[in-house]
């Protein structure tokens, strides 16, 4: 399994996370200006990791594999 997979499937968890923050805290008794703060920060911070872990992962496999092709072609001589 590649990483990038690993990185994307962390990522869709990070995001699933993100959509479960509202319902929990209306579940969870606490006050509504706490579970309003807790939403205002919890729900965007994962937006923004889980998408940056996505951004991050592909960036990283195409510079992977530009590397790799660069690397055949050296070992080929030029050709």
């Amino acid at each position: 399994m590649s990483a990038m997979l690993r990185v994307k499937g962390i990522a869709a968890f990070v995001l699933y996370v993100g959509l479960l923050v509202p319902p929990v805290t209306a579940l969870s008794g606490i006050g509504a200006d706490a579970a309003e703060l807790v939403r205002m920060v919890l729900v965007p911070m994962c937006v923004v990791a889980g998408h940056g872990l996505i951004v991050g992962a592909t960036r990283c496999d195409r510079s992977h594999r530009r590397r790799a092709a660069n690397w055949s072609t050296v070992m080929q001589g030029g050709r």
